[in-house]
């Protein structure tokens, strides 16, 4: 895919296209399907940053795009940024409301965040007790 967008440099650099007028069109055409496919070979190999870097890219060109939010978001949530990953992902739903991957990827999200706080929640409740329990021993 890279060398696609090579290819198009090339293009412009021999003339072939003969306006940068022209060529930024052309590399605005090509370049969201192609970062959108590189953002899927490297969610298929779980390299969440590389997804990232290539949705931003598509959401640069294009913020309105779907499978660039719901992906970015979806790495997002692999890597434990819930916020970032909800924020993306309620985006995508707005805009696909009946996207079954991209609801499903949400309510999934939500189930995690919600186990989240309760784990973070009994950590908060256990260290209290433990610090109450260390204050009336010093008390005593």
């Amino acid at each position: 895919y890279g060398e696609a967008l090579e290819v198009l440099s090339y293009l412009f650099e021999k003339e072939v296209i003969n306006s940068q007028e022209t060529a930024v069109k052309m590399i605005q055409e090509i370049e969201v399907p192609v970062n959108l496919n590189m953002s899927l070979c490297y969610l298929k190999v779980k390299n969440y940053w590389e997804v990232i870097f290539h949705c931003d890219k598509v959401l640069q060109i294009k913020p309105n795009t779907c499978k660039a939010l719901y992906r970015r978001g979806l790495a997002f949530f692999r890597l434990g940024e819930f916020e970032k990953a909800k924020s993306d992902l309620t985006t995508a739903l707005n805009l696909e409301p009946n996207n079954a991957a991209v609801r499903e990827t949400y309510n999934e999200l939500r189930e995690q965040i919600k186990a989240f706080k309760k784990q973070e929640k009994e950590q908060n409740a256990k260290i209290f007790r433990e610090s109450e329990a260390l204050i009336n021993e010093t008390e005593e």
